[in-house]
């Protein structure tokens, strides 16, 4: 795909197929998400840390007890950021450009993804979900649902934002 392709088609998908990503697309992907710009270049600060199988499904359970929902969207691969040392902007801005490129070539290779920050957001008030969030000294940051499409709808949205000179 070109990239003006990836860019202007990416979307945020909430409706996955169970089929299983291939390793060798989710490793790409993983690495795009390594190469995003962090500040500092302190990656040793970042952690990526892939759920999928038994572990995705105890958290999705706990996330539904808890939620009433599922805000992984029955997706088959959930990504989670994690930054080293406080929560503070530039964890956030890290955290971000790491989700973005890894939403933009997951998009590149025929899968639909969604950022979820609603589990961070429960993540301090249900003690059920911190062994699944927590990391040593790392504090879970984002997560990204990831997966193939089940239905290509999405919203229309104006992606139009006001430009200042």
């Amino acid at each position: 795909m070109e990239f003006n392709d990836v860019i202007l088609k990416r979307r945020s998908y909430r409706s996955y197929l169970t089929k299983e990503i291939e390793e060798d697309k989710l490793n790409e992907i993983l690495k795009a998400g390594m190469h995003a710009p962090v500040a500092t270049g302190s990656y040793e600060k970042l952690r990526i840390v892939v759920l999928k199988d038994e572990k995705l499904l105890k958290l999705r359970e706990l996330l539904v007890k808890n939620l009433g929902k599922d805000p992984t969207y029955n997706s088959p691969t959930l990504v989670m950021i994690y930054h080293k040392g406080d929560n503070n902007d530039l964890a956030n801005l890290d955290a971000g450009c790491v989700g973005e490129n890894i939403m933009l070539k997951a998009k590149n290779e025929g899968l639909g993804s969604v950022m979820i920050y609603c589990v961070k957001r429960f993540f301090n008030e249900f003690d059920e979900l911190k062994p699944y969030l927590k990391s040593d000294e790392f504090n879970f940051m984002v997560s990204i649902a990831l997966g193939y499409v089940d239905d290509q709808t999405t919203r229309d949205v104006s992606h139009k934002i006001e430009v200042i000179e």
